[in-house]
């Protein structure tokens, strides 16, 4: 039997899409998918978006669950939100995420502040 499962990190946005097209739905809404108590795959997509540009990347980190299984699905588990510089905005996005999540860090790199949030 071939393997269902696949994790993966460090993908865009448009990347997990594609994924979720790949993959195909096995409930009505696959962006309504939530991993225990993140946001909704949906809204963790809007997020990563929305810290994406020139200067800022957000990549997403999670799994798919491939056919033959009943329940295949694109989960998406943890977000990395990068910025040149700690704004406010930056920051209040980062807490409000990290209020519900397992695990939170915010790290200096060389090209700025990295924050890292997953939830088990």
């Amino acid at each position: 039997m071939t393997d269902t499962y696949q994790g993966f990190k460090g993908l865009t946005a448009d990347q997990v899409r594609a994924l979720i097209q790949e993959t195909g739905p096995y409930m009505a809404d696959p962006l309504q998918l939530a991993q225990s108590e993140s946001p909704t795959v949906g809204e963790l997509l809007a997020i990563a978006d929305k810290w994406s540009g020139t200067a800022l990347r957000s990549t997403l980190d999670g799994y798919v669950i491939r056919k033959p299984r009943d329940n295949h699905r694109v989960a998406v588990d943890a977000i990395t939100i990068r910025a040149p510089f700690l704004g406010l905005a930056w920051v209040q996005e980062v807490v409000a995420l990290a209020l519900g999540a397992d695990q939170g860090a915010i790290t200096e790199t060389s090209e700025g502040v990295e924050a890292y949030i997953w939830w088990n």
